[in-house]
């Protein structure tokens, strides 16, 4: 039994995403037009989604789907069959592989995008590049649909936003959800930007860098979703009841005195914002 678990781990690695996939990302931003029209996607991206990026809290989910990515693409003159192309020859491509993101072509275009811009000294399009990963839909969508099977009780939310979340959580001492996610990524890039750049770097090892950044925001989204679940197994919420504005109208449990002696202090400036 323990020989088939070790014969089951070994494997060989390879280089292919660096030596392959990144050479043909470098070719196609190496030229202006076509990085011209990767960061107007990309920005486009952002502005049509711009009022989910920037609510306080993550209310819906943000959905990436195949249009987005055909566009991303399209913007770099690139097929995704020759992503695939060169992604086949990677040792696990056909294993079972965690991350799963990890066989997904546009994120490993992502990651190759990341590594040109850190490499030609452009950290202001390396952190909106990394961004944008974290919004697609193997990143965000996918995480926020595993903790939130149901539509977000805004009500709900609130109550968590303003009375259960101190400032040392990102989305509260970030502002807006994309605030926080842009803080997670910088903290990524400040943490591997010298791996990202190791010329010698493995197939495995970006997919444990893929994995790194995917954890932080899964743990990112967790957090919030575990208050949230507090909240809903509380029958916690605001009251938005306008004929109620001038007192604090919090609705809570009879069970939940501590949570209820926090929210009054900040009842009145909730009720400002609402305003």
């Amino acid at each position: 039994m323990e020989l088939e678990i070790l014969n089951e781990l070994k494997f060989v690695d390879t280089n292919f995403i660096i030596t392959r996939l990144y050479k043909l990302i470098e070719e196609k931003l190496s030229k202006p037009a076509i990085k011209r029209s990767y960061l107007a996607n990309i920005s486009n991206f952002f502005n049509s989604r711009h009022d989910q990026l920037h609510d306080i809290a993550p209310y819906t989910n943000i959905y990436y789907n195949q249009t987005d990515i055909d566009k991303l693409f399209k913007s770099l003159q690139l097929e995704e069959k020759e992503v695939i192309n060169i992604l086949q020859n990677v040792w696990f491509w056909k294993e079972s592989y965690r991350p799963k993101c990890a066989k997904e072509p546009y994120v490993e275009v992502m990651m190759c995008i990341i590594r040109f811009f850190l490499k030609n000294n452009d950290r202001k399009n390396a952190e909106l590049s990394t961004i944008y990963l974290c919004f697609s839909g193997k990143f965000y969508a996918s995480i926020y649909s595993s903790f939130w099977k149901y539509p977000v009780n805004k009500q709900v939310m609130d109550f968590v936003m303003n009375g259960m979340l101190t400032n040392k959580f990102d989305i509260k001492s970030a502002g807006t959800l994309f605030n926080a996610i842009k803080k997670m990524c910088i903290t990524f890039l400040n943490k591997y930007n010298q791996r990202i750049l190791d010329n010698k770097l493995t197939d495995d090892e970006m997919g444990k860098l893929i994995q790194q950044l995917r954890d932080r925001e899964k743990s990112f989204l967790g957090n919030i979703y575990t208050e949230y679940r507090k909240a809903v197994d509380n029958k916690a919420y605001l009251n938005y009841e306008t004929d109620n504005l001038d007192t604090d109208v919090f609705r809570i449990t009879d069970n939940d005195a501590a949570t209820a002696a926090r929210l009054t202090e900040g009842a009145m400036t909730i009720m400002t914002t609402q305003a």
